[in-house]
C-alpha cells in the first residue's frame, strides 16, 4: 500500500502543532480549579490579611497553598494558553516550506523545499518516537518537540484510513489519538 501527501507549512499548521503539544490538559485545568476552590474554602479572602513577616524575614500565618492557588495557578493557566501562539510567532521561518510524503510498507520518503533548499530523506518507521493523530492532522515525531506534519486534507493518493492503517501497523504502540476518539474501523 502506498499513500502520498503534500503539506505546505502555514501559520495555521504551526499553530495546530503547537496547540497539540502545549495546550493545557483538561485534567490540569480541573486540578487547578479544585485547588483554587480548596484554597478559597480554607481561608478565602482572609489569605493575604493573615500573612505576616517577622523581623527575621520568616513568613507566617495565612495559607501557602491558598497563596499559590490564588496567585500562581491563574497566571500559569494564562501562560499555558498563550504558549502555542507565542511559539507560532517564533516559527515564522518555516512558513512556506513544502513537504511531499510517500508512505510505503517499509518507510517514508520525504521530499522538501525549505527556503530555496531542496532535498530528500528516507525515514524508517522505527526511528519515530511516536505518532499522534488529531481530528485533522498526523504528527510523526522524530523528537519530542519536532515532527513531520501531514494534514488529513493534504493526502493526494490513498486516504486517511489507509494512512492510519499503515502507520498503526508500522509503529504499533507508538501510535496515539490526541483530542479525538479512536475511529471505528
Amino acid at each position: 500500500m502506498t499513500v502520498k501527501a503534500r503539506t505546505e507549512i502555514t501559520k495555521e499548521v504551526i499553530f495546530k502543532f503547537m496547540r497539540s503539544m502545549f495546550a493545557p490538559k483538561t485534567s490540569l485545568i480541573v486540578s487547578c480549579v479544585i485547588l483554587e476552590l480548596f484554597a478559597l474554602q480554607c481561608g478565602g479572602i482572609k489569605l493575604f490579611a493573615d500573612i505576616r513577616m517577622s523581623e527575621d524575614g520568616i513568613i507566617s500565618g495565612g495559607s501557602i497553598v491558598g497563596v499559590v492557588a490564588v496567585c500562581l495557578v491563574p497566571v500559569s493557566l494564562v501562560l499555558l494558553s498563550f504558549l502555542p501562539l507565542l511559539m507560532t510567532s517564533l516559527s515564522k521561518e518555516q512558513i512556506g516550506d513544502i513537504y511531499t510524503y510517500e508512505f510505503t510498507d517499509n518507510d517514508v520518503t520525504v521530499d522538501f523545499v525549505k527556503r530555496k533548499l531542496e532535498g530528500q530523506s528516507k525515514l524508517n518507521y522505527q526511528s519515530l518516537v511516536y505518532v499522534y493523530e488529531t481530528k485533522d492532522m498526523f504528527f510523526l515525531h522524530t523528537q519530542k518537540y519536532q515532527a513531520y506534519i501531514i494534514g488529513k486534507t493534504d493526502i493526494k493518493e490513498g486516504n486517511v484510513s489507509n494512512l492510519r492503517e499503515l502507520l498503526r501497523k508500522s509503529v504499533a504502540h507508538k501510535y496515539k489519538f490526541k483530542g479525538m476518539k479512536e475511529p471505528k474501523q
